[in-house]
């Protein structure tokens, strides 16, 4: 298998610049070289299409995420990494919660900026996260939610 350019090296803008785009869907070049400077779980995500962006990859609670930092050019190399070390931090000082994190209609809303009207619109359509009713109360898992909106950043949707 052919090396990459990050493979042996750490991620430059020259190296971002670069990196070229996979045939088709995207590829991840991720922060390579000496271990005291690489930071693991960075790297830069090249579209077919030549867009280019930063990602973190990092686990909280057993559970893989992947953010997306910012878009090449606008973030230097040295910036993102700088941005995915303060992220990572807070990700790993983040208590570790319940085995079960439950959250109410009003309070999901008010985490994504809509109305509880419209949340309960999208749970009689089935269009919006995965909710359980228990008796007359409703009742919405964060991990599920996060899992619903993860899915909606991997489809595109609007």
């Amino acid at each position: 298998m052919p090396k990459r350019p990050t493979d042996s090296k750490l991620l430059t803008d020259e190296i971002a610049r670069s990196a070229p785009p996979p045939a088709a869907g995207n590829r991840i070049y991720y922060d390579g070289g000496d271990r005291a400077e690489r930071l693991a779980g960075f790297g830069l995500r090249v579209t077919a299409t030549g867009s280019r962006a930063f990602v973190l990859n990092y686990k909280i609670d057993g559970v893989e995420r992947r953010d997306t930092i910012g878009h090449f050019p606008a973030w230097s190399v040295t910036e993102a990494r700088d941005e995915a070390r303060r992220r990572k931090r807070a990700a790993d000082r983040r208590p570790a919660g319940p085995g079960l994190s439950l959250m109410t209609p009003e309070q999901l809303a008010a985490d994504l900026g809509i109305t509880p009207a419209t949340l309960c619109c999208w749970r009689k359509q089935r269009i919006g996260p995965p909710a359980a009713q228990l008796g007359r109360y409703t009742w919405y898992r964060r991990a599920a939610v996060e899992a619903w909106l993860i899915a909606l950043e991997q489809e595109g949707a609007p």
